[in-house]
């Protein structure tokens, strides 16, 4: 079997050249809930190692790969994160109704400026807090419930 070299893609699966040491050191500060940061040159495997990890999690860890490099503000920086969130295969449909439905509820009633007998009079729509909305997503959706069926 030889070597099959990809340049200009992420390896994946059969492709990808699996690096045991560098992977284990990854899922030892992970277990730890360690920050990690990959340095290294370009073109030598960073993100096809994250996607191997996030396409093999070990038990117990739900993984998602987000990049946050066009983030130019803070909201725009956890917009990235909410959204990788909430379209991660993981979460339950059911939180993920709950989820959009409370910021919906919020968004609406935070957009009404005056109401009438006849006139709803709306304000102009606000940027969402995105960071909010994050701990919001972190103290609600329940992990520990197996999909089932659900994992879409």
């Amino acid at each position: 079997m030889g070597l099959n070299n990809i340049v200009g893609q992420v390896a994946r699966g059969t492709d990808f050249f699996d690096r045991p040491i560098i992977s284990g050191n990854i899922w030892r500060k992970i277990e730890c809930g360690s920050n990690i940061i990959l340095a290294a040159p370009r073109r030598v495997g960073k993100t096809s190692i994250m996607n191997n990890i996030k396409d093999n999690p070990k038990e117990g860890f739900y993984m998602i790969y987000v990049i946050t490099e066009s983030a130019r503000t803070e909201n725009e920086y956890y917009k990235a994160i909410v959204e990788s969130i909430m379209n991660c295969k993981h979460l339950r449909l059911k939180d993920k109704a709950k989820l959009k439905t409370n910021n919906f509820v919020k968004k609406s009633i935070k957009s009404i400026e005056e109401i009438g007998l006849k006139h709803i009079k709306m304000k102009k729509s606000e940027e969402i807090d995105y960071h909010k909305y994050f701990e919001t997503i972190i103290k609600t959706i329940n992990l520990k419930e197996k999909n089932g069926n659900n994992d879409r």
